[in-house]
């Protein structure tokens, strides 16, 4: 087995690639070279819940062979049992301060818990506060809540779900890509921005309570006036007129580098049509090539299933969606219709 450090590691590597994980880990056991190669392959990315989630963090936490916290760069916890409460949480956050390598953190816990996991990770000095030098010192003569600089460094892209506060974690960090998949009132939302450096954040994915079109249009463009460099912003936002909301993106703008709108995006269901296919289409090609002016990077919109494609051709540039011109009309918007689609083209 010595010899094994005389194989490329790429060739390791691509032979690992091509085994399942049980015979990953029966290789990492059979001696220090294998665990040596195998350790990065199997802890690189992680999924864990329940009783793994509690081993993983043993792991981390216990073992002097191997620093396994630092070979972890993603990482997808899902919490669900009460067991998890009182014997998973708490080894998670006392793991998540031993992962200095970790770019990528995935969370999602049952709304029973919530307060719990959001007092522990505040009182395992994961979330960053914003404190003058003087209240550190106040804090560390009276024993206050502990909160280190050092703790995910290198964390990057965050998906919370169960409670808004959890986006504490991106709190004084440079998150560029950032996920909430709960759903927000206008008060969470504020929070949210609060929350968030907006210098480094590239992509949003926002799950919003928006009662009218109008509503949600306020709200987009209340998160472009925070999150100004955004590139990309995912949407799910109930029920809306997609007409009443193309028309608003040539007013003044406040993102000038969107390439990518989605909104209810992953809504498969069709969309009810109360005018007339063709001036549907008309339309909001009309209000997309004035919103161009404004949003001079954005390419790409996708209101529900219909998706809107900036063409560059070799002499002109506009919008093209294939998919809205071979929908079926449908002019019926009697309650039951509309609360199954995705979305309204109503004029």
């Amino acid at each position: 087995m010595a010899h094994i450090k005389t194989v490329p590691l790429e060739v390791v590597n691509y032979i690992a690639s091509l085994l399942p994980a049980l015979a990953r880990v029966a290789l990492l056991r059979t001696c220090r070279q294998f665990q040596g190669y195998m350790a990065p392959l199997l802890y690189r990315r992680i999924t864990a819940m329940g009783m793994k989630g509690r081993l993983l963090s043993l792991t981390v936490l216990s073992n002097a062979t191997m620093p396994y916290g630092n070979l972890i760069e993603r990482l997808e916890f899902v919490g669900r049992g009460a067991s998890d409460m009182y014997m998973t949480y708490p080894l998670l956050a006392e793991a998540l301060g031993a992962m200095p390598n970790l770019h990528t953190l995935s969370i999602t816990v049952p709304p029973t818990h919530i307060g719990f996991f959001s007092a522990l990770i505040k009182q395992k000095g994961l979330v960053r506060e914003s404190i003058s030098p003087f209240q550190l010192i106040e804090g560390l003569l009276t024993g206050g809540t502990p909160s280190s600089r050092h703790t995910l460094p290198a964390l990057r892209d965050l998906s919370i779900q169960g409670d808004a506060n959890f986006v504490a974690l991106a709190r004084n960090r440079k998150i560029r890509r950032l996920c909430i998949k709960t759903r927000l009132t206008e008060r969470k939302l504020g929070q949210v921005m609060e929350n968030i450096d907006p210098r480094y954040l590239t992509k949003l994915k926002l799950t919003l309570y928006a009662s009218t079109t109008m509503e949600l249009v306020l709200m987009f463009f209340l998160v472009g006036n925070v999150c100004y460099l955004l590139e990309e912003l995912d949407i799910d936002g109930g029920i809306f007129n997609a007409l009443d909301f193309s028309e608003s993106l040539y007013t003044p703008s406040y993102y000038p580098s969107l390439r990518r709108l989605s909104i209810n995006g992953d809504d498969t269901r069709a969309p009810i049509f109360g005018s007339p296919r063709r001036v549907c289409y008309v339309k909001q090609f009309n209000h997309l090539t004035r919103a161009s002016v404004v949003l001079v990077k954005l390419e790409y919109v996708k209101f529900g299933p219909v998706v809107w494609t900036y063409a560059v051709g070799t002499y002109d540039a506009k919008w093209e969606s294939n998919l809205l011109k071979v929908m079926a009309a449908r002019t019926s918007l009697d309650q039951y219709e509309v609360q199954n689609s995705s979305c309204v083209y109503v004029e």
